[in-house]
């Protein structure tokens, strides 16, 4: 099968139930947002029934996912060297917040208020932490002639 931007797309199987309500909280996103599934996708380059097909559970790839979910204004991503995270909130209390933390072989999800609290918490505690371009340019330097002393980034 081939969707309208001419990709191959193997459809799996019925969507189970949670990504069948991750898709209903996607569309509730876009809701929120007031677009419609032509104006959510069109910058992304999704036609419109590749929208219905997510919104009904049938869940994008990583980057896609991660797409809307800044489009829609509902997430906040660290990118780092070996791998990156994201800590999405939903504006219905009903849908819980969740981290999404990804790495060189594999991925993980969590749910639990206190884990995604200490994602939260290291994510503020990383996005202070970036050095000014004199900053970065001296440690780097640092780092190419040897071993380097505390510098306080734990």
């Amino acid at each position: 099968m081939t969707d309208n931007e001419g990709y191959t797309m193997e459809r799996p199987t019925k969507p189970n139930y949670r990504r069948r309500q991750l898709g209903r909280t996607l569309r509730k996103l876009r809701e929120a947002a007031g677009l419609s599934q032509e104006d959510a996708g069109r910058p992304l380059r999704f036609s419109t029934s590749k929208m219905s097909r997510i919104e009904q559970g049938y869940i994008p790839g990583y980057n896609d996912f991660l797409a809307l979910l800044d489009r829609y204004g509902a997430v906040r991503s660290h990118d780092g060297l070996h791998g990156n995270f994201l800590i999405a909130s939903f504006p219905d209390p009903s849908e819980p917040d969740l981290a999404y933390v990804s790495y060189g072989f594999g991925a993980l999800q969590v749910e639990k208020d206190a884990e995604v609290r200490a994602a939260r918490l290291m994510f503020d505690n990383l996005a202070r932490l970036p050095l000014d371009q004199k900053e970065s340019h001296t440690f780097i330097a640092e780092i190419q002639d040897g071993p380097r002393g505390d510098r306080g980034l734990a």
